[in-house]
């Protein structure tokens, strides 16, 4: 805070004194004497005040007495927070009225102060401020106050892809955390906000996304779409080559499976599984074979699963379909 003490005299007549140009927040310190007709200091008959106009507007701001000030006669002083709150504005003047009576003499006392303006872009010339005007690191965060730049500040499309250089943007321009969940909007990203084609292959890291990143359930039927088809599948690894291997030598020589259960006859359209399994049972269960009359029985040997119809002429031999018993 900028901070300023001013002795002043206080006569019978009055006397404009200008007191400086101040931000707003400083602090403003005045201080007045009062003397006789002589010249001699004299206290004051009653109080010292105080008053701050804007401008030319008759109403105070400001309404204060002055304190007497380390018990020096005829020394007064008055501290002045120039807050926004109090009543100032960047850009504008106040005058000072202070008033007192002494020896039986009445004084008015006034001075002017003004409360600098804000940076006015528009009377700004054209590359007053460049690069190579300012400092290395002259402005920084600690320069800029808290919620200073907000969308309000920024007009629209003023930031788009033709005001960013090429490669300003990476990894290393954003602090660890600085980019979270919280930070971003509901739904400020979307479909429109990206471009298309502007993720791609080349736009991901090696290994960028992995099951570690994907959320149990976050891929589902639901968030696909209907028409999204998976037409090839390329795989351009080694080591998914060697893992897909492994994965199906696994199926056919490592994992077991358990004997399907239900009765009947082999469906007209089997899967792959069905018809091994069908193979499987009647290779392995026990069966009862007549003359006209092929059953399998079920692994418990306690009922039929299915069997076939056997016939000869004495000439040919046959065995129909097997069917439900």
């Amino acid at each position: 805070m900028k901070r300023l003490i001013l002795l002043l005299c206080l006569c019978s007549f009055a006397q404009a004194d200008y007191l400086g140009s101040w931000k707003i927040d400083d602090f403003l310190t005045i201080m007045e004497t009062l003397h006789d007709t002589s010249g001699d200091a004299v206290a004051a008959t009653g109080a010292v005040d105080l008053w701050i106009y804007e401008d030319v507007t008759a109403a105070q701001i400001i309404d204060e007495e002055m304190a007497a000030f380390d018990g020096i006669t005829g020394l007064y002083e008055e501290r002045v927070e120039l807050t926004a709150v109090a009543g100032f504005e960047a850009a504008k003047t106040y005058t000072v009225l202070i008033q007192a009576t002494a020896d039986g003499v009445s004084g008015i006392q006034t001075h002017t102060f003004q409360i600098l303006a804000s940076t006015d872009t528009q009377s700004m010339k054209a590359d007053v401020i460049t690069s190579t005007v300012m400092a290395t690191d002259s402005v920084g965060a600690d320069e800029i106050a808290a919620n200073a730049i907000g969308a309000s500040e920024i007009a629209d499309n003023a930031i788009d892809a033709g005001a960013v250089a090429d490669a300003t943007i990476d990894a290393a321009t954003y602090a660890a955390g600085a980019i979270t969940a919280s930070a971003i909007a509901t739904d400020a990203i979307g479909a429109a906000e990206i471009a298309a084609s502007a993720i791609g292959a080349s736009e991901l890291a090696a290994n960028a996304i992995t099951s570690s990143e994907i959320a149990d359930g976050a891929i589902t039927d639901a968030k696909v779409a209907n028409d999204v088809q998976v037409d090839v599948l390329t795989i351009e690894t080694v080591d998914a080559t060697d893992q897909i291997n492994t994965e199906v030598l696994d199926v056919l020589a490592v994992d077991t499976y358990a004997e399907a259960g239900a009765t009947g006859a082999p469906p007209t359209a089997p899967t792959l599984a069905e018809i091994l399994n069908y193979m499987y049972r009647k290779l392995f269960h026990e069966r009862h074979v007549t003359s006209t009359l092929d059953v399998i029985r079920n692994f418990a040997d306690d009922g039929d699963l299915f069997d076939a119809v056997l016939s000869d002429d004495g000439t040919t031999f046959i065995q129909e379909k097997y069917a439900t018993p």
